[in-house]
């Protein structure tokens, strides 16, 4: 092999990895979020608990507030509504992504956080969306044999495009590196053997000189 065919087999197996690196996260997020379909019913729910803050007071309560980004060395505060209920021992979370949350609702990035007016809107936006939920009956999805003991879910995705495209992302990043890795490590084999052998008429292909017939080395 010409050094310049490793190259861009090098180059070709290195954009394979990236592709792989990033696309295989997301791969097992929406097989884990697809594989909830087997034990997960969709149902309707009732809130019997929802906290939040009622007033631009209590800042230092981490439960009734959290802290958001709103740019460049800016911290801000944002509500934070948190809903229950009498089907599960767990707050309910608003999606698959959101799971880690302790908050049902919570903006995480808050561009206009610096804005004195932004607390005031994201509160009033709060109460009325715990209201909705307070005096409505919605759409949910609770596990089907143990639900006192997992998550309830507003929203779970069955994105099984997406799912597949992400499998085929993975399945030919991962194939091409394997080749490219078994080529290369058959390419070192075979020019380690060419050095080392003592086959009387054993030709080597990658002898440093030319390939012409009066040029070609034979191992003695």
């Amino acid at each position: 092999m010409s050094s310049s065919d490793k190259s861009y087999q090098i180059c070709c197996g290195g954009w394979c990895f990236i592709v792989f690196i990033i696309s295989f996260p997301f791969f097992l997020q929406f097989h884990s979020e697809y594989e909830l379909f087997d034990y997960y019913s969709e149902t309707k729910c009732n809130i019997s608990l929802a906290t939040f803050p009622r007033s631009l007071s209590n800042f230092d309560n981490s439960t009734l507030w959290k802290s958001c980004d709103c740019g460049k060395y800016c911290t801000s505060l944002t509500p934070c509504l948190t809903l229950y209920s009498e089907h599960s021992n767990f707050a309910i979370k608003s999606d698959y992504e959101s799971r880690s949350s302790k908050c049902t609702f919570v903006e995480s990035e808050c561009k206009n956080g610096e804005d004195p007016s932004y607390l005031e809107l994201e509160l009033n936006k709060t109460i009325e969306q715990a209201r909705f939920y307070l005096q409505n009956e919605f759409k949910c999805f609770i596990h089907e044999t143990d639900p006192f003991d997992n998550f309830i879910y507003l929203e779970l995705s069955t994105n099984i495009d997406m799912l597949i495209l992400l499998a085929v992302f993975v399945g030919l990043s991962l194939c091409v590196i394997l080749i490219i890795i078994g080529r290369l490590l058959t390419d070192n084999e075979q020019l380690n053997y060419c050095k080392y052998s003592y086959c009387k008429y054993c030709c080597c292909k990658y002898s440093s000189t030319k390939t012409h017939p009066e040029n070609v080395s034979f191992a003695v």
